[in-house]
C-alpha cells in the first residue's frame, strides 16, 4: 500500500499583542492638548464664529504617536478631563474613540489619569459647570489669548509670529480637577456637599470612562492601567479628604471591568512627594482602595534620583508590587538635558519601569498668566510642527529640541 502525503507549508504564527503590564512600562506622559481637544475644555467649544468645533486633529494625533512609537515609547499616560468630558459628553467620547482606534494601530498602550491637583490655569470651578454658561465660553477663551506667546530663543526655534498665527495651538493647559477647593473645608471631599449636583456627575463620568475601556474594542485592546488621581497629595491636600473620590472612582472602575468581562484592572495613585509612597499606599489600602502597582514622581537629578529609586523599589519589594516612576526627565531642569540615559539606567538597575514626562513638548514657550515675565521652557524632545504654516491638515513635522540628541538616543535603547 502507498500512502500519499500532501505537503503542509508552515504558516507564521500570527501575535496578538497585549497592553503592557505596569512592569513593563516605557512610557511617555501625552497631553494631548497638542491636538486633541478634549484633554482642555476650551477646545471643545465652538469658536464664537463658529469655524472651529474642538481640535480633534486625527492626523495630528496619529503623527505624534508614531513618532512616540519609533521613540521607543510603549504606553501612553494620558491626562484625561472630566470639564472636557461635561462640557461636551458625546464629542468627548468620540474623541477618546478614535485615539484609542489609533493607540491600537500603532500598539499603543493608555494609562487613564482620572483626576489631577495640578493646574496652570486657575479657573473657578464652579462657575465653569455648565456649558450653556456664556461665562464658560468666554473664560475658557480667554485663558488661551491671554497666554499669547513669548519667545525667547535661538534662530532653530520656530518664529514667534508662526506661534501667534496658530493662537499657540500648543499651549499646555491643565485645571483642577475636579477642583482642589472641593477636599478644603467647607466640603472636605464629602462629595453630597459639592455645589452644581458634581458629585453625581463626577460618579457618571467614572461609568463612563470605565464602560469605554472594559467595552469598547479598541478602548479594552489598549487599556493598560488607570492612574487613581495625579499627584493627589499635591497642593497642600489632605489624602484622607479625597478618600470618598478615590473610594468611588476605584469601585465602580472596577465594577464596569467586572461586569463585561474585561481583565481585573491595574490601578495606582501617582504620588508628588516620591517619599510619600508608603504612607499613601497604607492610607488607601486601610479604606480598600487596593493598588497593583505603586507609582511616584521625581525631578530631581543625580544621585538623589537614584536614592529616591532605590527607596520606591525596596518598598513595592517589600508588598510585592511593581514600582514605575510616572513622572521623570523635563529638559528644562537642571542635570537633565543629555543625562537621560543615567536616569534611564537607574530605574532599571532598581527592576523599576518608567514613564518619561518630556518626549513630546507639552508647550511652546509662553509666558505665566499668573505670573507675568515668568516663561516656561520647551520641556520636550520633540516638537510637533504642521507644516505648512496655518495648516493642520498636512503633513506633520517634528522638530527636535536643541541638545536633545543624546537623550533620543538613549530612549531608543531603552
Amino acid at each position: 500500500m502507498v500512502l500519499s502525503c500532501a505537503a503542509v507549508v508552515a504558516q507564521p504564527e500570527t501575535t496578538i499583542w497585549h497592553a503592557p503590564k505596569p512592569s513593563q512600562f516605557k512610557g511617555s506622559n501625552y497631553l494631548p492638548c497638542t491636538s486633541l481637544g478634549f484633554s482642555q475644555p476650551l477646545n471643545m467649544l465652538p469658536w464664537r464664529d463658529g469655524t472651529l468645533e474642538g481640535a480633534f486633529s486625527e492626523l495630528q494625533v496619529e503623527a505624534e504617536i508614531a513618532r512616540l512609537k519609533l521613540s521607543g515609547v510603549n504606553v501612553l499616560r494620558v491626562f484625561g478631563s472630566f470639564y472636557g468630558w461635561v462640557t461636551w459628553r458625546e464629542g468627548y467620547m468620540t474623541n477618546l474613540g478614535k485615539l484609542a482606534e489609533i493607540c491600537a494601530r500603532y500598539e499603543m498602550g493608555i494609562t487613564y489619569v482620572m483626576w489631577n491637583t495640578t493646574s496652570n490655569v486657575v479657573l473657578q470651578v464652579f462657575d465653569f459647570v455648565s456649558p450653556d454658561s456664556l461665562e464658560y465660553d468666554l473664560s475658557l477663551h480667554l485663558v488661551l489669548q491671554a497666554s499669547a506667546a513669548a519667545y525667547t530663543a535661538s534662530g532653530s526655534n520656530i518664529p514667534v509670529s508662526v506661534i501667534q498665527d496658530f493662537n499657540e495651538p500648543w499651549q499646555y493647559v491643565l485645571y483642577e480637577e475636579p477642583g482642589n477647593i472641593l477636599f478644603r473645608p467647607p466640603f472636605d471631599g464629602v462629595m453630597a456637599s459639592w455645589p452644581n449636583n458634581l458629585g453625581s456627575k463626577c460618579e457618571a463620568y467614572i461609568d463612563a470612562i470605565g464602560e469605554f475601556f472594559a467595552t469598547d474594542s479598541s478602548g479594552r485592546d489598549v487599556y493598560a492601567s488607570y492612574d487613581l488621581f495625579n499627584e493627589g497629595d499635591c497642593c497642600g491636600l489632605d489624602v484622607n479628604n479625597e478618600i470618598e473620590l478615590l473610594g468611588q472612582t476605584y469601585a465602580r472602575l472596577f465594577q464596569a471591568h467586572q461586569v463585561a468581562g474585561a481583565p481585573v484592572p491595574e490601578f495606582t495613585y501617582g504620588v508628588a512627594d516620591y517619599n510619600s509612597t508608603q504612607l499613601h499606599y497604607q492610607t488607601l489600602l486601610n479604606s480598600g482602595i487596593k493598588q497593583s502597582y505603586l507609582s511616584y514622581h521625581c525631578y530631581e537629578a543625580q544621585p538623589l534620583f537614584d536614592q529616591v529609586a532605590q527607596a520606591n523599589a525596596g518598598f513595592g519589594e517589600a508588598v510585592r508590587l511593581p514600582v514605575v516612576c510616572s513622572e521623570f526627565y523635563d529638559r528644562t531642569k537642571p542635570g537633565h538635558l543629555g543625562n537621560l540615559s543615567g536616569f534611564l539606567g537607574e530605574l532599571q538597575s532598581h527592576g523599576i519601569a518608567g514613564q518619561v514626562w518630556g518626549v513630546l513638548s507639552t508647550n511652546l514657550i509662553f509666558e505665566e498668566i499668573t505670573n507675568p515675565g515668568v516663561y516656561l521652557r520647551l520641556d520636550g524632545m520633540w516638537i510637533p510642527f504642521p507644516s505648512p504654516a496655518q495648516s493642520f491638515t498636512s503633513p506633520i513635522r517634528f522638530l527636535r529640541s536643541e541638545g536633545v540628541n543624546p537623550d533620543l538616543q538613549a530612549l531608543g535603547n531603552w
